[in-house]
């Protein structure tokens, strides 16, 4: 390896093989908070059929950093994931703020 210009081993110059580096992945731990978001604050919907954990999971993750982004982009987020779910759960509940549908259904979702 030391003479090598491509860090290969003796073994892997005889069997002809090519050392391949992998870059190391940085693996968040997962966020399982809402920030501020109270079932007293709004009113949970009743859920009929459930989410996936990952369907939660993007729920979550955009409530947690919805505050991050400019509001046009925010809104336009929140609408984009709001109208999947909404069409995901057969709902035909008119969404006037889907920043508040959303809350509606992840609290549905965690007290059931």
């Amino acid at each position: 390896m030391m003479i090598n210009k491509d860090l290969r081993r003796i073994g892997d110059l005889v069997a002809n093989t090519i050392v391949i580096k992998e870059p190391k992945f940085k693996i968040e731990i997962p966020d399982f908070s809402i920030y501020n978001l109270k079932e007293t604050d709004i009113n949970k919907k009743k859920i009929i059929k459930k989410l996936s954990e990952n369907d939660l999971y993007v729920i979550r993750r955009f409530l947690n950093t919805a505050e991050s982004f400019k509001n046009n982009k925010k809104i336009e987020i929140a609408n984009k994931i709001a109208y999947a779910i909404k069409n995901k759960l057969n709902d035909n509940e008119e969404i006037s703020d889907p920043i508040e549908y959303l809350k509606k259904i992840y609290l549905g979702h965690q007290n059931e």
